[in-house]
């Protein structure tokens, strides 16, 4: 017996699947219907073992098609952002927003694909340049006086260029550049004039007055870079000075410059240059 029923079933496995559900049970006998039934059985469960299966890989497929899609589409992006697309965009012409006639017409590139998973890279920050003073005969530097404090004490600074009780010249060292024709230069003579102010609460007050020097080619005036250790030196020096306190020799910072012209500086032309200059003719 158990030769015909493996014979049996064998038979059974190579049947269609509808002729299989299709078949009398009546007509078999009671061991062949539990065969019977056991093979739709395991051929119910293949087939829904097969769908889930066909499912999962449906499903691998769509992701893997998603994320190379992402991948390409953020590959574009970054080849338009970095200028390396080899590809020029088609232009399409639009019609005048304005609705009139004139013939002329708006050209615009299509955009590329961005996905929600595609990310633009980032942009580098450029450094803020420190912003320029504003192109003026003469300057002061309230901004360098913390500066001078640490080495001078009971010191207050003043925004004033009217001379007071004291007074003194002296040059220090700067860069230019000019600011019409751009033009560099570096001197170690910009004329300053600092100036002293006795004040009752006991300190003393100070201005220093820094002149602008003009280009040698057009005779405007340049946009003044000062270094900034030569005006705490000199200024802080001067201060000592005043005050009677001790003041130690001031740092040797000797630099080759071309002479001083008389007619390009500020301090020479209102009579407040060490070196000399009294008022242009």
């Amino acid at each position: 017996m158990a030769g015909a029923d493996e014979q049996f079933v064998a038979g059974l496995r190579t049947m269609d699947r509808h002729d299989v559900n299709r078949l009398t049970i009546q007509a078999y006998t009671r061991a062949q219907r539990q065969m019977i039934d056991e093979e739709r059985v395991r051929r119910r469960r293949a087939e829904a073992e097969a769908e889930a299966v066909a499912g999962e890989v449906a499903g691998a497929v769509a992701s893997t098609t998603a994320a190379l899609s992402n991948l390409i589409n953020m590959m574009a992006v970054l080849r338009m952002n970095s200028g390396e697309s080899s590809n020029s965009a088609t232009n399409q012409t639009e019609g005048n927003l304005n609705g009139n006639n004139s013939g002329e017409n708006q050209v615009s590139e299509p955009a590329a694909p961005v996905t929600p998973n595609a990310q633009l890279p980032a942009k580098k920050k450029k450094p803020r340049k420190k912003p320029q003073k504003p192109i003026k005969k003469s300057y002061l530097f309230p901004e360098y006086h913390h500066l001078v404090a640490e080495g001078v004490e009971n010191i207050e600074f003043k925004s004033s260029t009217t001379d007071g009780t004291l007074y003194n010249e002296t040059r220090l060292i700067g860069s230019l550049k000019c600011s019409s024709c751009g033009k560099g230069w570096t001197t170690g003579k910009v004329a300053t004039a600092i100036r002293g102010y006795e004040q009752q609460n006991g300190q003393l007050g100070y201005s220093a007055e820094v002149f602008n020097q003009r280009c040698a080619e057009c005779n405007s005036l340049g946009h003044l870079t000062l270094d900034v250790d030569t005006y705490v030196e000199r200024v802080a020096r001067r201060l000592l000075i005043w005050k009677g306190e001790f003041s130690p020799e001031p740092r040797t910072h000797e630099q080759f410059t071309p002479p001083h012209r008389f007619d390009l500086c500020e301090g020479c032309a209102v009579g407040r240059c060490v070196l000399g200059g009294y008022g242009r003719g």
